[in-house]
């Protein structure tokens, strides 16, 4: 994807900024557009922070928080396996 470390930074603030964006840290997922809403769920940012305001402001525990906790898990199951194929594609 890049051939340089400049090229990776710059590739890693274009995936980044709309990460963080869609996040819900910055603005709440109930100001923005439908289809922003939508997209916020390919986030793992998404579930990480819904867990994290769960906990540190509510108090919530894991049998309130499981579809955050599920989506962020299934989400990272999904980018994993991804890597695995992409790596065996290109090295194996």
């Amino acid at each position: 994807m890049s051939r340089n470390l400049a090229q990776a930074a710059m590739l890693a603030i274009l995936i980044l900024m709309p990460m963080i964006f869609l996040s819900g840290a910055w603005t709440p997922p109930e100001a923005m557009p439908a289809g922003l809403r939508q997209a916020m769920y390919l986030s793992p940012l998404y579930y990480f922070i819904e867990m994290g305001y769960g906990i540190l402001l509510k108090g919530a525990g894991v049998g309130i928080l499981w579809d955050s906790l599920l989506g962020f898990t299934l989400l990272g199951i999904v980018v994993f396996s991804f890597g695995v194929w992409r790596f065996r594609r290109q090295f194996g």
